[in-house]
């Protein structure tokens, strides 16, 4: 009796059980019952069972690296690259310039000398043509060489020569000693420019390589999610086959009837993995096609896509430190890092020089010429001319009379002779 009692005083007593809490719910679609229905066939969604279009690797990458809009861009941002290098070099090229001109002008008569003829209006006409070449050096010297030549008729009664040719020839040269010696806006620009090139090349590099992994890893993902449709219906297989078993022998007594109710259960688990294998297997065939075509008319999305490129063996190990050196010599991604280090030196180092004074060397070379039609002298000349004869005359004989230290000195002659080498035309010139 005092084992029972406290037996009795050790039992756990149980609690109620806690009642849910549900929120109310309101009818809805009053009458509605779920139709019933036969399981879905085993087939990709959204596209047929059969045929199955059969793809290699290759071909994928091939298919997204020439539809791939990205990549597209990469390509015109390279295109842009290389135009920026050729306009930054534009710099440097020589620049020509050639000048024609024609002036024409009547002008009134000023005086007795400067008047045309008969006291008449000044008409003067001018035929000219310059042409030089100019550039800069990459070391900042900038130079120039200009040449022009002139043919002007002139009916001023004082001219000596009409036509007459004036030319010029000049070269400058011009030397950067302080700001602008090392480094200057254009080769800022050229080597800015550069940079950039192997920059966008970087980032064209970094955009194929991440959409071959993309394609890569869908397309073995693919492959693995076939294979596991394949093992799962081989599963349920299976499982049909022992079932079929286990009914027989159920049926013959030599089996308990709870082990069809537990291989039947296997079934119902089996189907559903099918079913999950094969949408497994449609999402990555959709993923692929959206890698392989923007188009949404292209008849791949019909297609039932099936991987046919062997699976190849794993490389063999290599030493962690080789593939670290490796990556980062060979990365794009670290390219790209290394050209903004490059992009930033450059614009400190022009900063840099853009403090320092402005002191310039500068040489130049100029030389004139002169050449034309000796015009006859006119009335007034050749008046003045006898004059200067005259007065020399009376000069002479006035120093017949005076000693040596007080004798005057003759009037030059006017009608000098005019220098043989500035008779002749422009080219004399």
């Amino acid at each position: 009796m005092l084992s029972i009692l406290l037996a009795a005083a050790t039992a756990v007593i149980p609690t109620p059980a806690p009642k849910a809490q549900l929120p109310a719910v309101p009818a809805v679609a009053p009458g509605y019952a779920a139709p019933t229905v036969s399981p879905p066939p085993p087939t990709v969604v959204g596209v047929t069972q059969q045929p199955f279009v059969g793809i290699t690797l290759e071909n994928a990458i091939g298919m997204a690296l020439s539809r791939n809009p990205n990549l597209a861009i990469a390509q015109a941002n390279r295109r842009i690259a290389e135009y920026q290098i050729a306009a930054a070099r534009g710099a440097y090229d020589i620049n020509f310039n050639i000048e024609p001109q024609y002036q024409y002008s009547v002008e009134p008569p000023q005086n007795a000398f400067f008047a045309g003829p008969n006291f008449g209006p000044i008409i003067q006409k001018n035929t000219s043509l310059g042409a030089g070449a100019q550039g800069i050096l990459p070391g900042g010297q900038q130079y120039n060489v200009n040449v022009s030549g002139s043919g002007t008729n002139n009916n001023t009664s004082i001219n000596t020569f009409n036509p007459y040719y004036p030319t010029i020839f000049s070269v400058n040269f011009s030397q950067p000693l302080g700001r602008g010696r090392s480094i200057t806006q254009e080769s800022r620009q050229l080597q800015l420019a550069q940079i950039g090139q192997a920059s966008t090349n970087a980032q064209t590099l970094t955009t194929v390589s991440g959409t071959i992994a993309q394609v890569q890893n869908t397309y073995w993902d693919l492959v693995a999610a076939w294979r596991n449709v394949a093992i799962q219906e081989q599963a349920l297989q299976d499982t049909i086959v022992q079932q079929h078993s286990n009914v027989r022998l159920a049926q013959r007594g030599a089996a308990a009837p709870i082990d069809v109710v537990q291989v039947n259960t296997q079934i119902a688990v089996y189907q559903q993995q099918v079913f999950s294998a094969v949408e497994n297997v449609a999402i990555l065939q959709n993923q692929l096609k959206s890698q392989l075509t923007d188009n949404p008319n292209d008849s791949v999305w019909n297609a039932n896509l099936v991987p046919t490129s062997a699976v190849r063996a794993l490389p063999a190990p290599t030493n962690l430190a080789r593939l670290v050196t490796q990556a980062l010599a060979n990365r794009p991604e670290i390219a790209q890092v290394r050209s903004q280090i490059q992009s930033a030196n450059i614009n400190e180092a022009y900063a840099a020089n853009q403090v320092k004074p402005q002191v310039n060397l500068q040489l130049g070379y100029t030389s004139n010429g002169f050449a034309g039609t000796v015009v006859p002298p006119g009335p007034f000349f050749q008046q003045s001319a006898q004059q200067v004869i005259a007065i020399n005359q009376l000069i002479a004989a006035v120093n017949q009379t005076l000693p040596p230290a007080q004798q005057i000195p003759a009037l030059p002659a006017s009608n000098t002779a005019v220098p043989h080498y500035l008779v002749g035309g422009l080219d004399q010139s």
